[in-house]
Formats: structure tokens, sequence, C-alpha cells
């Protein structure tokens, strides 16, 4: 789940396209990008935990893939109208704010649909109470838009995107149809989950950066840190495959960490936010189908 670049992010030249980058790297590279440029990789993130801790519905899954996707592209599309987002940024920064009418008339038609078809298929209570997050995530965005520093003066923007989608997968998991409003060790999870997106979204921007990625807690340690404070947290609760997963994307950081070259390679670079979220996404499906077969074997053994 990436963030915009900020002042240690590879400067790339803004005339590039999608297309051009892809052209420099292999067919998988090509594909990882327009993922990212497309916004999907943040959805399948939140799809996979969400099946990982709960028993969504259906339209319940779609209804969070969709806020996700929709807050992640409103974001991008936001900051495809500021010019040094657009020259510092990834081709999905440049895709915003080249198809920026057509892209926001999209997102529109979009959100238009989406309120008139879903919430009917949800129960009350997540909708009154997925309405308040949506609410407050509108304002974030919007306070972010306008003064950014002042609101990253309480915390990184990791932190807070990390913070959004952990509440929006304990919310969809505890109130859904097939969930209780009192989800058992939502605190813990929620914590567990927080850590986890926060561990991906800085790995990202370390990543991302041009600057080595080994500067203490503000770099890779604190990044796997975090992936060791998610496995603790869930192997607590006795929530074993959501540890082993936890773990596993830790390791998996840690490879990515140990062979970033010294100096950021642009055509490299552009597939670093979905190769993170793609490997999350995955290690969350392994921890569903886990926690299935665990339950499967209660069941035959009970």
């Amino acid at each position: 789940m990436s963030v915009p670049p900020t002042a240690e992010a590879s400067a790339a030249p803004a005339g590039w396209s999608v297309e051009e980058r892809a052209s420099s790297g292999s067919r998988l590279g090509s594909l990882l990008r327009w993922i990212s440029t497309l916004s999907l990789d943040a959805p399948l993130v939140a799809l996979a935990w969400l099946f990982a801790i709960g028993r969504p519905t259906a339209w319940e899954a779609a209804a969070l893939a969709l806020a996700v996707w929709w807050g992640y592209a409103v974001d991008r599309w936001l900051d495809g109208w500021k010019r040094d987002v657009v020259q510092q940024g990834a081709a999905r920064h440049r895709f915003a704010a080249r198809h920026r009418w057509l892209w926001g008339a999209w997102l529109v038609a979009v959100c238009a649909v989406s309120f008139a078809v879903i919430p009917a298929h949800l129960a009350a209570r997540l909708v009154s109470a997925g309405g308040t997050l949506a609410a407050a995530l509108v304002l974030y965005t919007a306070l972010d838009q306008l003064w950014p520093a002042k609101l990253r003066a309480f915390a990184q923007r990791e932190l807070w995107v990390a913070s959004a989608v952990a509440a929006a997968i304990v919310l969809f998991a505890g109130w859904g149809t097939r969930g209780a409003a009192e989800l058992a060790g939502a605190a813990p999870i929620a914590f567990a989950l927080v850590a986890l997106c926060a561990a991906d979204c800085r790995a990202i921007r370390l990543l991302e950066g041009a600057r080595r990625a080994d500067a203490g807690v503000a770099g890779s340690r604190g990044v796997l840190a975090l992936c060791a404070l998610s496995w603790i947290t869930f192997a607590s609760i006795g929530a074993l495959p959501q540890a082993a997963a936890a773990l596993g994307f830790g390791a998996f950081l840690a490879f990515a960490f140990g062979r970033r070259p010294a100096a950021a390679e642009p055509a490299r670079t552009e597939t670093v936010a979905p190769g993170c979220d793609l490997a999350l996404a995955a290690l969350g499906f392994a921890a569903a189908l886990g926690q299935g077969l665990l339950e499967r074997g209660s069941l035959l053994a009970s």
C-alpha cells in the first residue's frame, strides 16, 4: 500500500508513461506496474486479510474491496494535480495526472453505482459504522491534501493509512452478516493488522527511495520490528496461520531489503509497491486457507 513520494523518493522523468517505463522491464514488471497504476494492489491486501480473520459474504467482500480501491484511487487522483508529486512520483501518479478528467469521471461513476447498489445487501449496523469510518477518511484526506505537514507532525502517513485499512478490515469482519459486533480479540487483531500494514507502507517508501534503507528503527530494522510485533500479537491470541503469515511477510521484506541496490533504479522501483502488496495479499489468502483447514480439522475431530 503505497503513499505519495517525499523528497527522498527517486526523481523520474515526468514525461515517461506507464507504457514507456514498462518497456525497460520484464512482462511481469509491466503487469505489476499496471496493477499499481490502477490501484488494484491495496484492495487485494484488504480482501485477503478480511478472509484471514472473518467470514464475509460476497457483497461484504466486494464493498470492502471497492471502498479501499476508491479511497486509494481518489488520493492518487488528487496527487495527480500536484506538479511536484507527479515529477517525483511513480507511474501511478503520472497516469492520474495524464488522465485526470477521464479518471475523475470514472471515480464519480463508480461511487454513484456503488452507493446505489451495495448498501442494500449489507447489514444495517455495517452500513452505519462503515459510513462513519468513510466520513472520517474523507476528513483525513481533505486535511492531508490541504495541510499535509501539520497532519504528519502527529504521525507518519504510513501509520494513518495502515490504521484506516486495518479499521476497515476489522469492521467488516466483526460487523458483517456472519460476524459478531463484539469480534473476539478485536483489539489485538486490529493492532496486529496496523503493524503489518504499516510495515508494508514503510517498506515501500524505503525501497522506492534513493537513500539506503538501513538507518536504525527509521529504516529496515523498524519495518522488520513491526512484522515481529504483528507475529507476536497474532500468536498470543492463538491465530497461528495469521502469525505465520506475518512472519513470512517479515522474511519477504528482509529479502527485499537485502537485495536492494545502493542507488534507486527507476525501472525497478516501479514494481516495489505492487510487489510488496501482492506478497502481503498472498500471505493473507494463505492464512485464510490455513484457518479454514484448522477449523475443518477441529470439526472432524469433535
